[in-house]
């Protein structure tokens, strides 16, 4: 196998550069370009220059009061041990074990410490067994009554659920009730600022689009009296990015732009909405060697690689049949020599690929030079070192599978030629 030694070997002059590429001149272009000039709308910048006043929080308060309802809900914590799938006796012995920590938590233990070395409940017991604010709905019954029962601080009994048996502590118990406008300021702030946000970054996008629709060569201005980014790209393929902008729908929509064309406004993720136009077309035209000399350089690379390896597997053939020793060929070609395992025509040979890409080698004696022939995209040159002959022994045994490959075979072509003849017949009758 010749490649990967030949590749190394390939370094072109300029000279052979220029004359392949005069050759193949004409499939060589340099694809149509864009520069365009693209305005950001930066939703940091934008959330900067908005202030939320109080009475639009109160208003925005006032208009939506139910949703600030909160029902009655308490702040619990509980100790679980699981009684599923187990056994009477195993029942019994967890029920001792939470008689013992209820036990415990009286005497004053710390209920999270226990909790955390005891509950079985995996989504509460590394938090100390805190379940946070519950309302009524969300748990079994019997917990839940037990739950909305209990003073804040107060600890339950022993309650048995079809999980298991529970301890619980209620830290909190709120009434229902409609959450103050203090209670939720910060919230609505939050709320408020990011839908104006929302509202005044699509506001500056369509107003931006708007504006450079009309002065296509005023987009600096433009941005200066918006507040907006502005990014300058020259010579863009279609897929090519905007620097600082990943996106391929911005470059697409640029891509589609004649010259002092304006695009909508693009989403950049969640923080950026740009609007690009189109400053200047390049047209597609035929290139020069400059222009892709490293796309010259690797066809020309991989085009002697071919030459060469047609020339040396010749080479390497002519010197086999000849009686030339095989390790004497591979040394003046710098190329190394492997022996794979013997292989029957249905393997892959280590190495090399399919064996049946070596041809009817399976009908030739040992001593036969194989090749030059192409394996996995090598060129492979050898010789057949040994013949080894079917054991008739295990046809015997093997019949029944070897008659299903061939009924199998002849099967898929018969429906082949049905296939066709059908397609045939269909086709003449229109």
């Amino acid at each position: 196998m010749f490649k990967d030694t030949l590749s190394s070997q390939i370094k072109p002059t300029d000279a052979q550069l220029q004359d392949y590429f005069n050759q193949h001149r004409a499939s060589y272009r340099v694809p149509e370009k864009r520069s365009a000039t693209v305005l950001v709308v930066d939703r940091a910048k934008v959330s900067d220059s908005i202030a939320v006043s109080d009475d639009q929080l109160h208003a925005a308060y006032n208009s939506n009061i139910d949703s600030f309802r909160t029902p009655e809900r308490v702040q619990v914590r509980h100790i679980l041990l699981t009684t599923t799938g187990k056994s009477k006796a195993e029942v019994a012995e967890l029920r001792k074990k939470a008689e013992d920590l209820l036990r415990q938590l009286k005497a004053g233990a710390d209920f999270a410490e226990l909790a955390k070395k005891n509950s079985q409940d995996p989504g509460s017991a590394v938090n100390g067994g805190d379940l946070g604010w519950i309302v009524k709905g969300q748990t079994v019954k019997a917990f839940e009554a037990a739950a909305f029962s209990l003073k804040p601080k107060e600890l339950s009994g022993i309650i048995t659920t079809e999980y298991g048996f529970h301890i619980i502590q209620v830290m909190d118990h709120q009434a229902a009730h409609v959450r103050s406008f203090d209670e939720v300021k910060t919230e609505l702030t939050d709320n408020l600022k990011k839908q104006q946000v929302n509202d005044r970054m699509q506001a500056l996008g369509d107003q931006a689009q708007a504006e450079l629709s009309k002065a296509p060569q005023n987009a600096h201005q433009i941005a200066q009296k918006l507040g907006l980014t502005v990014i300058t790209a020259q010579n863009l393929g279609a897929t090519d990015p905007v620097p600082g902008l990943v996106s391929p729908q911005l470059s697409s929509t640029i891509a589609s732009l004649p010259a002092n064309g304006v695009g909508a406004p693009v989403p950049i993720g969640n923080e950026k909405l740009a609007v690009a136009v189109c400053t200047g077309v390049q047209p597609s035209r035929a290139a020069e060697l400059g222009d892709v000399l490293n796309q010259v350089r690797a066809q020309y690379s991989a085009a002697e690689v071919m030459r060469l390896e047609r020339e040396y597997g010749a080479r390497a053939a002519a010197d086999l049949k000849s009686g030339k020793d095989i390790q004497a060929i591979a040394r003046e070609l710098h190329v190394d020599v492997k022996t794979p395992a013997p292989f029957a025509s249905v393997d892959a040979v280590e190495g090399f690929g399919p064996a049946g890409a070596l041809g009817d080698i399976f009908s030739k004696p040992a001593g036969t030079v194989v090749g030059p022939s192409m394996v996995s995209n090598k060129t492979l040159v050898g010789k057949i070192v040994e013949a080894i002959p079917a054991d008739q022994s295990l046809l015997a045994a093997q019949r029944e599978a070897i008659a299903g490959q061939i009924r199998s075979r002849k099967t898929q072509e018969a429906t082949t030629m049905f296939e066709d003849s059908i397609r045939q017949k269909l086709t003449q009758e229109g």
